[in-house]
């Protein structure tokens, strides 16, 4: 499959996955109103990147900037292409994209607080994904 990274310049490209993937991709408690995710964009504090192929969203990065600092808001790739290592590849092309970032932050459930063993499973294994 032959893949792009671009960054998705227009709020109305943000608002499409907003409404389209990321109800798929997370839980709803994980999802930010949309008027918050809007307000950081209008501030220029947002910057968001999609990996496409065949013309379909395959993947996408969304980041809150604050200078040179970066929040990993979401990272998510289609349910169908995950364990590809599509989520690795598209990691390491955003760092060769945004070299001046001094740290780019990222926030992962703790395992230990997890309820249940497939919870605690899915968030060690979301920990050494970010690890790696």
């Amino acid at each position: 499959m032959n893949l792009t990274v671009r960054r998705l310049d227009r709020l109305s490209q943000v608002v499409e996955i907003y409404a389209s993937r990321m109800p798929q991709d997370f839980d709803p408690d994980e999802i930010r109103p949309l008027f918050s995710l809007r307000k950081s964009w209008e501030r220029k504090e947002y910057i968001c990147y999609g990996l496409s192929g065949s013309a379909r969203l395959v993947a996408y990065a969304l980041f809150v900037h604050r200078g040179r600092h970066l929040l990993l808001d979401y990272l998510a790739v289609s349910e169908t292409h995950r364990g590809e290592g599509l989520g690795s590849a598209f990691l390491k092309e955003l760092s060769d994209r945004i070299p001046d970032a001094e740290c780019v932050l990222v926030e992962a459930q703790d395992p230990n607080a997890a309820q249940e063993e497939g919870e605690r499973s899915l968030r060690q294994r979301r920990s050494g994904f970010y690890l790696r």
